[in-house]
């Protein structure tokens, strides 16, 4: 499944619900609660693109899971957990480069995974996104060799090509979201701003702070939210 959406949407909803779709093959429909997966074996695999975030989506998975007893730890560089650790954890939030080296060396441990979770998917198109080529390869081919396929979600809100994503992790038409600044409740309005002073870098960087400090007090003095991007060529 691909979903590509504007920031501060609801991607991190969409995974969570990709997880509880998991979880539910593991729960029984009959069964009022409380549910204790503590024992089940499933695993979950999120890749976030910056160590700070994957410790922010751990934070946020636990305390959403936490009623379900499901183990959730991060692995990034600064986070390391043995072999045997992972084998117990349901849900992994780890950055490409460390999930990519821990599948790479450790022979069977994507044969374990069940769900991969992809965020900033578009990071394709970045100098890592080799690192994330190879995920969704050893996933699919993973998938193809036990005859289980492990499925994938693509996360992203900046994704002008998102046919071309949805085709390369096979999602297809049915699988493949894409909402536009259009679904916003509160639309947004952008304004560009042209410095042409070249020969004073000092002056020309005055004017753009005047330029911004003007436009953010009058936005502001509307009742409105701003926010300021300045960049230079």
């Amino acid at each position: 499944m691909i979903v590509a959406a504007p920031t501060g949407a609801g991607k991190t909803n969409v995974a969570l619900l990709a997880i509880l779709r998991q979880v539910s093959e593991h729960v029984d429909p009959q069964s009022e609660g409380p549910w204790d997966l503590s024992s089940k074996q499933f695993q979950i695999v999120y890749i976030a693109p910056l160590k700070a975030l994957a410790a922010e989506i751990v934070g946020k998975f636990e305390s959403a899971l936490k009623y379900l007893n499901i183990k959730v730890r991060e692995l990034t560089g600064d986070m390391s957990i043995s072999k045997q650790e992972i084998g117990e954890t349901h849900i992994i939030v780890a950055t490409p480069e460390k999930w990519d080296v821990v599948t790479r060396k450790t022979d069977g441990m994507m044969a374990r995974v069940n769900c991969l979770i992809i965020d900033e998917i578009h990071l394709l198109n970045d100098e890592r996104g080799l690192v994330l080529e190879c995920l969704v390869a050893r996933a699919l081919t993973t998938g193809l060799k036990n005859q289980k396929p492990i499925r994938i979600v693509g996360l992203s809100a900046t994704l002008p090509n998102y046919q071309d994503v949805a085709e390369f992790i096979g999602a297809g038409d049915q699988g493949t979201f894409f909402f536009d600044a259009s679904y916003r409740p509160t639309p947004l309005k952008c304004a560009f701003y042209g410095v042409r002073e070249t020969s004073n870098a000092k002056r020309a960087n005055n004017i753009m702070n005047d330029i911004i400090y003007d436009n953010l007090k009058r936005m502001l003095k509307m009742g409105k939210q701003a926010i300021i991007f300045a960049h230079k060529r």
